[in-house]
């Protein structure tokens, strides 16, 4: 392990007085930022420090570059700028950034501490790494670690061939974690002990695309091309080379344009030019790809809220949208089928219990069923490492919700994150338990590959978990733990709802 310098410079953090930390890591010192966080306890927080060149220029839709060693100090006591993105500002395309939260004190025996890496949802068009505050999980004993990665256009533009092959930002990611492989340990992190924290699976229908998906990945780059006034019929490569001469704000606006919906049709795709995605990935989860991979995958109960009302007329306008998307091979019998199952026979009559219906269509379409589906493959290869399900069910009025919204998604994360004993609102004993429960329980599976691990052999309780255990996910139990005030182990999460979209996808999906 590299030497950590702690420089005793005082600097004012609110209330908290911070020191700067000095430590070397293979390609430069870095200087980060010191807090206490009890009498004899501390944090040690490293920001915006580059893992990869910025892909500006000649880099902008090329494959992710190393960093170049640096003289001196890397100052690393603030963020660096969000990934460029067409809702948010202060960005830029120098942003190949992560984020370390260590814990700066622990026992001389005690060894390298698991690492947790954090990459940020949004649906591959927005978010960033200092959207997520790692400071309570690092206090559980781990190291916590944020990334940026390009996303949306600068991220995904594929021309599907070698001009373009696509998936920039998911060689980012890869790349950032070569960079916590060769220097992690310089922040008291184990390098090859590490859980990476993810937004959904990558079996859902947005996740991926395949080169025959519609409109495809060279359609949509020609659309840009058109909206930029870049030529579409010189080939690929002179469309490539135009649009990286834009200006930034330009190419975002474009990619913009011609959205549909709120997610971008930028994402990553099956390609063999770099070969990151060189299969779907249902496909390479059948032929074992990941077997040895432990997993904890999960959903919240309301996913998806579209409306809080909306009539029986709307809501089969609102299925026939979907069934075209995930039902092409007979989009008008699914649509009859999804609404038979979810509104009129759930005797759904009113407006508000008929947007329910059509809300939870979309959960299940989104979320639920990818997820179930993913640990159910996952579960089912020969030799599988654990695999763990969970649904988070708890709602807390202090989120701010509408009622009618339930527990939609993200509302997990402040859970996750221990926001509840930070005292920016009047968070309850309850939340904080749930939280607690949360955390305790993502940094058992960092630390000993089991989310409730028994305290010993005399004692066999689980640790930290309210007395439950979390049984791993298999295809006869499909065990899951339902996070409401209490955790509870049940299983078959939405049975009847999961196999008849199972029957519903074979018959008419793509």
């Amino acid at each position: 392990m590299l030497p950590t310098l702690v420089v005793l410079v005082a600097v004012s953090l609110g209330t908290t007085t911070a020191t700067d930390v000095v430590v070397t890591t293979r390609l430069g010192q870095v200087r980060g930022s010191r807090v206490s966080t009890g009498p004899s306890t501390y944090l040690d927080t490293f920001l915006g420090v580059p893992y990869a060149k910025p892909p500006v220029g000649a880099l902008r839709f090329a494959a992710t570059q190393p960093v170049s060693p640096w003289r001196g100090t890397l100052d690393a006591t603030r963020y660096g700028p969000a990934c460029p993105q067409s809702r948010r500002g202060g960005t830029s395309e120098d942003c190949l950034t992560l984020n370390i939260v260590a814990p700066g004190s622990r026992p001389c025996n005690q060894g390298l501490l698991p690492v947790m890496v954090y990459i940020h949802g949004g649906g591959f068009v927005e978010g960033a790494s200092a959207d997520f505050n790692g400071t309570r999980l690092a206090q559980k004993g781990v190291v916590f670690v944020t990334i940026n990665y390009r996303l949306d256009i600068l991220g995904f533009l594929s021309t599907q061939d070698d001009a373009s092959p696509g998936n920039y930002g998911l060689l980012d990611a890869i790349e950032s974690l070569k960079w916590i492989k060769a220097n992690i340990a310089s922040f008291g992190g184990n390098p090859g002990d590490k859980v990476i924290m993810e937004s959904g699976v990558s079996v859902c229908k947005w996740a991926s695309m395949l080169p025959t998906s519609t409109p495809s990945p060279l359609t949509s780059a020609q659309a840009v091309a058109t909206k930029l006034g870049c030529p579409v019929n010189q080939g690929s490569g002179a469309l490539v080379t135009c649009v990286k001469n834009q200006p930034l704000d330009r190419v975002l606006n474009a990619s913009a344009s011609i959205r549909t919906s709120y997610l971008s049709v930028f994402v990553p795709m099956v390609e063999t030019g770099f070969g990151v995605l060189p299969k779907a990935p249902e496909q390479l989860i059948r032929e074992g790809a990941g077997r040895g991979i432990l997993a904890i995958r999960g959903t919240n109960r309301d996913e998806v809220k579209v409306t809080s009302s909306m009539n029986l007329t709307d809501a089969e306008a609102a299925i026939m949208q979907q069934a075209l998307i995930y039902f092409p091979r007979g989009a008008q019998q699914a649509t009859t089928a999804l609404l038979q199952e979810y509104i009129l026979g759930a005797n759904y009559t009113t407006n508000p219990q008929i947007a329910q219906g059509v809300n939870q269509i979309c959960s299940d379409l989104y979320f639920n069923y990818p997820m179930m589906k993913e640990s159910l493959l996952s579960a089912s290869v020969p030799g599988s490492a654990r695999q763990y399900v969970y649904q988070f069910s708890y709602l807390s009025p202090r989120l701010g919700f509408p009622e009618w919204a339930g527990v939609p998604h993200t509302a997990e994360i402040p859970f996750v994150s221990g926001l509840p004993f930070d005292a920016t609102k009047n968070w309850t004993d309850t939340d904080k338990q749930v939280s607690n429960d949360m955390m305790d329980m993502w940094t058992n599976f960092a630390k000993h590959v089991d989310p409730t691990p028994l305290n010993s052999v005399l004692d066999p309780t689980p640790l930290d978990s309210d007395g439950v255990m979390w049984l791993p996910y298999t295809p006869a139990v499909q065990a899951y733990l339902r996070f409401e005030s209490k955790p509870s182990l049940s299983s078959r999460l939405n049975r009847n709802k999961m196999e008849f979209l199972e029957s519903l996808f074979e018959q008419y999906g793509q």
